[in-house]
């Protein structure tokens, strides 16, 4: 009898673990058909903190949230098809990388993103867990490489795109981490003649910590407001993207609309910050999953669609130039 009863008891824990991944982590077989792919368009995706070996960083977890994500993204590209894929930083837990040759580039990356869709350009800035490890070895990953999969030349740089109806926009990476420990006068220099040109549709910025968030770190965020809050205002940036606090938000202070796509793998609850925020993702009484941000972007508008890893879009707006 006490046999009979350990058995039951196994396959009763059994089933309801099985019960939680598929709540709260594993992807369903279709994702949602609210999930449009926006014709004419520079469409993109935008994620950050995911690098943790597929998995989340509690050993107790039973669901591997990055994983489950990836295999999430892939399926919205197969309706989406991005062109590129921007990483907001923490590339790697819990720091960074020793060098081109080590294996969490294959566990955290490679094997974790491996579908076909994901095989476009990911244009990547650093985190401070990066920082904890070989930022060189992050730069000169990808170099020798035929794909030029992963594009980091060097600790901030800047891309122009061409949207398909023209519009000319300029992607400004910047590596936040030094800016927020202290200061960076080469890259404040660097920053301000990118910005200063306007001759571009849209100037979106890059970066890894956020100005504004309904989470902790405020320090953080009044450090990095003093270096570049006025610098992305006096020069008309319209958006600013970031990862570092681990959620999806929507922000927006005077003309520029901030988002942190931070839900790459491990998720936590956010606050509102009043009068700034639009929409927050995971806050208390929301049941939440790792998620990521899509982006499909036109000369006088664009449209941003924020998607779980269940396949479900849990958020999507319009937004007019």
């Amino acid at each position: 009898m006490i046999m009979m009863n350990r058995k039951i008891l196994h396959l009763a824990l059994v089933t309801y673990f099985l019960g939680l991944a598929v709540s709260f982590g594993q992807v369903p077989d279709r994702i949602s058909p609210e999930i449009k792919s926006i014709p004419n368009s520079l469409q993109f995706f935008v994620l950050g903190d995911w690098g943790r070996k597929g998995e989340f960083l509690a050993s107790n977890k039973e669901v591997k949230d990055q994983e489950s994500l990836a295999l999430a993204m892939e399926r919205v590209a197969e309706v989406i098809k991005p062109e590129f894929i921007i990483s907001t930083g923490d590339n790697f837990y819990p720091a960074g990388v020793k060098s081109i040759l080590d294996p969490r580039w294959k566990e955290t990356f490679e094997d974790v993103y491996h579908g076909p869709n994901l095989h476009r350009r990911w244009y990547v800035v650093l985190g401070n867990h990066d920082h904890g490890g070989n930022v060189k070895a992050e730069i000169d990953y990808d170099k020798n490489k035929e794909t030029g999969r992963w594009h980091l030349p060097s600790n901030y740089y800047s891309q122009v795109m061409t949207t398909t109806d023209g519009a000319l926009v300029k992607f400004i990476f910047i590596d936040t981490t030094p800016l927020v420990r202290g200061a960076d006068a080469p890259q404040l220099n660097w920053l301000a003649k990118e910005l200063a040109d306007n001759s571009y549709d849209w100037k979106w910025v890059v970066g890894h910590h956020p100005l504004y968030s309904g989470n902790h770190r405020t320090s953080e965020q009044t450090r990095l407001k003093a270096d570049i809050e006025q610098m992305l205002i006096d020069n008309h940036v319209d958006v600013y993207l970031c990862g570092h606090d681990h959620n999806l938000q929507y922000l927006k202070k005077g003309k520029i609309n901030y988002f942190i796509s931070g839900a790459g793998s491990e998720i936590y609850k956010s606050k509102e910050v009043k009068e700034l925020t639009q929409y927050v993702y995971c806050k208390e009484g929301v049941e939440c999953t790792s998620a990521f941000m899509v982006f499909s972007l036109q000369k006088s508008s664009f449209v941003i669609q924020m998607i779980d890893s269940r396949g479900q879009r849990v958020y999507t707006n319009t937004i007019e130039k």
